[in-house]
């Protein structure tokens, strides 16, 4: 019945001045400017400017509450989850707010935050017991919102930023009364550091809880200044040179355009790492950066940090740029840089990224807190850095503290390449993705051997057949975002999950037991093919509940 009161109302504008405005009908569902149609019996001259509302029935429905719990963000103690409120709708105040479209990323200058953190999105936030079955709602401000949540490490809290009329800021909640306070009044920069996803609840890169209870975030920088002014004399004809070598890249629809646009870039994207402390002033952490993400070791005492750095480009957007991965001290002494990438402008395609064979790969710190973790091609038998060359291998590698590259161990190699890789918490062992020949496969490394074999638990298999996949690891973030695979409490079994689509392609998500020694699989979940049962958390690491 809507559909038809829509589509009737459409072809009632329509009919009235089809022959000039046919290409505005599609409007018609919420909103019309009512100068747009004539009203019977008055000449255009008559029509008054305003907004036609459609019935109240409609309106009605696109403002229901369409939110419902979705038990998927665990708190520590297992017992706990956080359940955002989220809209889609929004105000024509907020959306006509100045907004800057720099290089694929669209910002709003007046509050230093992401475009869609300032119209729409989380606006209230409920924490659901699973013990008492009951809801609790978390006080906030109103015609505010709310993005970045993290939970505390022992989960009495919950960390997030606040997105207010002027400005963002760090708030944390109670989780058992409730209450919310302000952590600190200084002004958060939310822009390419930011985790504006809502539904997932993907864990924030800018917030980090320390053991001593503080907040480590990216600030704006006390000594930042006026936005850079635009010359509106050109100091030169506009110039563009092409590449000496064909460089494919995708179409986007905002770029930046000259000098004045990467300094506007630069200015909205640079902020300062701080920690931060209730009833204190920030204290500072380094020099500002263009921080993308920065992630604080499970001991407490270092931060490694993702940086964009210049050159810039005009064909690509900001993902593309060069960037810097560094470790720091919480001095803001920099210990060591582990990763240097240069500008990317060619589109990728696949898994090449078109990068330096030889460069570290998915660098991460490693659960059970001994250093840094990541993949790296082997040298090979003549000590090149030939792609030709078949005997380099893939390597799983550690930089233990003070983080010297050159002193990074090889702690496990396999023939073929590797990627997603995981430890389990303890770090006893690795698991990663094996690639052979077009297909995958799920290897396990035991890493309290001397030299640690690689063991497939899930054989080679079509990565494209879909109704064959076995499932992804799966795997739980510490509040800070550390990754880590589920072990069995034996020590005995990883677990993989699935969407189980079958040859009809409707799907029967599954969660398999899968042993670490022989590879044994047993299916302790698969959903009805009546109904779709999707799990959402595992309250025991043995998945009995």
């Amino acid at each position: 019945m809507i559909t038809d009161l829509i589509s009737r109302r459409i072809r009632r504008g329509c009919r009235v001045r089809a022959h000039s405005l046919s290409f505005l009908c599609l409007v018609g569902a919420l909103a019309l400017p009512q100068h747009l149609f004539a009203r019977q019996g008055q000449g255009l001259s008559e029509v008054e400017d305003a907004y036609t509302l459609p019935p109240e029935m409609i309106r009605e429905f696109f403002n229901r509450d369409k939110n419902y719990a979705t038990l998927n963000n665990m708190g520590p103690d297992g017992n706990h989850f956080i359940v955002p409120l989220v809209t889609e709708l929004s105000t024509l105040e907020r959306m006509s707010q100045v907004t800057y479209r720099l290089a694929m990323l669209e910002l709003r200058p007046k509050v230093d935050r992401l475009w869609h953190l300032d119209t729409f999105g989380v606006y209230g936030l409920q924490v659901y017991s699973l013990a008492d079955r009951t809801f609790r709602d978390i006080s906030l401000p109103d015609d505010a919102f709310v993005s970045d949540m993290t939970w505390s490490p022992e989960g009495s809290q919950i960390a997030f930023l606040l997105h207010l009329a002027n400005r963002t800021e760090v708030w944390t909640a109670d989780v058992a009364t409730g209450r919310t306070r302000r952590l600190s009044d200084a002004p958060v920069m939310a822009t390419i550091a930011t985790r504006s996803q809502v539904r997932g609840m993907i864990t924030s890169r800018m917030l980090q809880w320390t053991p001593n209870g503080t907040v480590i975030t990216l600030l704006v920088p006390g000594d930042r200044g006026a936005e850079p002014a635009r010359n509106p004399i050109p100091a030169s004809p506009l110039i563009r040179r092409t590449r000496d070598e064909p460089t494919p890249t995708r179409t986007l629809p905002f770029l930046l355009k000259d000098e004045h646009d990467k300094s506007l870039f630069v200015h909205y994207t640079r902020s300062q790492v701080a920690e931060l402390t209730r009833g204190r002033r920030p204290r500072l952490i380094g020099e500002p950066a263009m921080y993308e993400s920065i992630s604080l070791s499970p001991d407490g005492q270092y931060l490694l940090t993702q940086q964009v750095v210049e050159p810039f480009s005009f064909i690509t957007s900001y993902q593309g740029f060069a960037g810097r991965t560094e470790v720091m001290d919480l001095e803001g002494n920099v210990l060591a840089v582990l990763d240097e990438q240069e500008l990317r402008e060619k589109a990728r395609s696949g898994r090449d990224d078109d990068r330096d064979d030889a460069a570290p790969r998915e660098l991460s710190w490693r659960p059970d807190g001994v250093g840094v973790s990541f993949l790296q091609r082997g040298p090979g038998e003549s000590d090149s850095a030939s792609e030709e060359d078949e005997s380099r291998g893939d390597r799983i590698m550690l930089l233990a503290p003070p983080f010297a590259m050159d002193q990074a161990q090889v702690i496990a190699r396999s023939e073929d390449p590797l990627e997603d890789l995981q430890y389990s918490p303890d770090g006893a062992y690795a698991f990663a993705t094996v690639s052979h020949d077009d297909e995958d496969a799920l290897a396990a490394f035991d890493l309290s051997s001397a030299e640690p074999a690689r063991h497939l638990i899930v054989d080679f298999y079509d990565p494209e057949d879909v109704t064959q996949l076995p499932g992804e690891l799966f795997a739980r973030q510490t509040s800070n975002g550390i990754s880590y695979a589920v072990v069995s409490t034996d020590g005995g079994a990883v677990y993989l999950h699935g969407d189980g689509l079958k040859d009809d392609f409707k799907p029967q998500p599954f969660i398999d037991r899968v042993g670490l020694t022989d590879g044994e699989t047993t299916r302790i979940f698969e959903g009805p093919k009546e109904t779709f049962d999707r799990p959402l958390a595992a309250l025991d690491d043995d998945f009995n509940r």
